[in-house]
């Protein structure tokens, strides 16, 4: 007996099929799309975020910040499915306390420059994939970061271990 994935014929080895299997639903699983989601973002979209988001969500509101307050949080947040963005970890914890899918705007660090000059010169080196942070002050750096993708955080694990410990 043939079988066919994506248009491919296959083995009839019972192990290859149920990796592909496997493999299809990872993908389906990725490749999720979600009602309405909440994009937390102070700054322009990249167009590659903007894509992104536009292929996970069926559709999207952008607010600059959420509030600190857990119950206006929870208010804020109850009609969407995700929240997107780039948020500190107490946020992200109360998300995930509310039952909502996070996901995070990965961002590295490609510099610093002094001037807008140096910037723009290490962003060239991933055109329409950059963010140019200008100086909040006088004397700082320009900061270059590069956008990679969107990760979903599933869990928040913290783990301690004793420094000091007094005997009782």
């Amino acid at each position: 007996m043939n079988h066919y994935f994506g248009g491919l014929r296959l083995s009839t080895d019972k192990k290859w099929l149920f990796f592909l299997i496997g493999v299809s639903r990872m993908f389906a699983q990725v490749l999720q799309r979600f009602n309405l989601c909440l994009v937390v973002n102070r700054h322009k979209l990249l167009e590659i975020q903007k894509k992104d988001v536009e292929t996970l969500c069926k559709r999207f509101t952008i607010v600059p910040e959420l509030p600190s307050d857990q119950n206006k949080l929870r208010e804020v947040i109850k009609p969407y499915d995700v929240i997107i963005g780039v948020l500190p970890l107490n946020l992200q914890i109360q998300i995930l306390q509310n039952k909502k899918v996070y996901m995070t705007f990965v961002m590295t660090s490609l510099g610093v420059a002094d001037n807008e000059e140096e910037a723009n010169k290490i962003a060239s080196q991933y055109p329409d994939r950059t963010v140019i942070l200008y100086p909040a002050k006088q004397g700082e750096k320009y900061r270059v970061t590069r956008y990679d993708g969107l990760k979903i955080l599933k869990e928040i694990k913290i783990v301690d271990e004793w420094i000091l410990q007094h005997p009782i």
